[in-house]
């Protein structure tokens, strides 16, 4: 019998990247992320970062997720912000 599931839901820790490199830096430093990862040569700045899909780039305005279940080569991720908005809501801590 075929059964139906919904998928639970998973926290994640996400920054919407500015023009502030610095503070998208500070956030990628355990990925070991270095400078020369900011690919500034584009008419768009953007962010390039290692997936398990191959090269994949955020661009300003786009959300950097960090993976909840890491592996070795995905710990990064891009997303729109529209479709970000779409997908996740904020969790308000308690105190």
């Amino acid at each position: 019998m075929v059964q139906k599931f919904v998928k639970k839901p998973v926290v994640v820790e996400a920054l919407q990247w500015t023009i502030n490199i610095d503070e998208m830096m500070i956030f990628l430093e355990s990925m070991d992320f270095k400078k020369e990862h900011y690919d500034s040569s584009f008419e768009d700045s953007r962010l390039r970062m290692q997936s398990i899909n191959g090269i994949v780039y955020a661009k300003i305005g786009d959300w950097v997720i960090k993976e909840p279940f890491p592996t070795r080569d995905k710990q990064f991720y891009p997303c729109e912000a529209s479709s970000f908005e779409k997908s996740y809501k904020e969790v308000k801590s308690k105190g």
